[in-house]
């Protein structure tokens, strides 16, 4: 039988977002600073480099924020 220690929470995952922390830093928003990246890169690997950050971490932002890359306008 399985005991459980119930004298401690469990531990939560933290999850780092970089990328919205980076954008409050540059006074935007993480969906606006994804615009004017995409519109100078043109890829998400091209984002990466410039945050210094993973392409996934960028992929999974881009998701949350419902952005599909070959659909932004950076003009919007």
């Amino acid at each position: 039988m399985t005991t459980i220690d119930l004298s401690r929470p469990p531990r939560r995952r933290v999850v780092k977002r970089p990328i919205p922390e980076i954008a409050r830093q540059q006074g935007k928003t993480a969906k606006e600073l994804l615009k004017e990246l995409y519109a100078k890169h043109g890829t998400q690997t091209g984002i990466a480099r410039e945050l210094g950050v993973s392409q996934s971490t960028v992929s999974v932002e881009l998701k949350r924020l419902g952005l599909r890359i070959a659909l932004i306008d950076p003009e919007e």
